[in-house]
């Protein structure tokens, strides 16, 4: 039994240490895109301050356009997930008839709203981190 527990604890430290590492590489992913997308747009974001345009006015839509990366990222994330489930589980099912397993669908409820909360709060928060950085020099 400890040694059951011990693996468990390892694979559950895994997934979070996994976790946050991709949370980082999305987080860079998403500084860069801004960066880009700010770049590309100096001169309509020049055109904003001379005709008096507030730091939040020009910075919001890179705000919502983070927003809907992540969003659109974390959809993407649960079709993945729900998809290798619903293929372990059927290959699970299969084998070990007696194993009670949660059906495709509730595992798509469980992990949605998390994976998108968690993907635009990332969208976001690179976001505002790549304007605040880059838009203001």
């Amino acid at each position: 039994m400890d040694r059951l527990l011990t693996v468990t604890r390892a694979v559950r430290w895994g997934g979070v240490a996994l976790s946050a590492g991709l949370a980082l590489v999305a987080m860079i992913i998403v500084v860069s895109t801004i960066r880009l997308t700010v770049y590309a747009r100096r001169t309509e974001i020049e055109v904003m301050r001379l005709v008096g345009g507030t730091a939040w006015f020009i910075r919001w839509p890179f705000v919502v356009e983070g927003a809907l990366t992540g969003a659109a990222s974390a959809g993407l994330a649960l079709l993945v997930v729900v998809g290798g489930y619903t293929w372990l589980a059927t290959g699970t099912h299969a084998a070990f008839p007696l194993v009670p397993l949660l059906r495709p669908g509730e595992v798509a409820l469980m992990l949605g709203w998390k994976l998108m909360l968690w993907g635009i709060a990332i969208g976001v928060g690179g976001s505002l981190l790549a304007v605040r950085r880059y838009l203001f020099m």
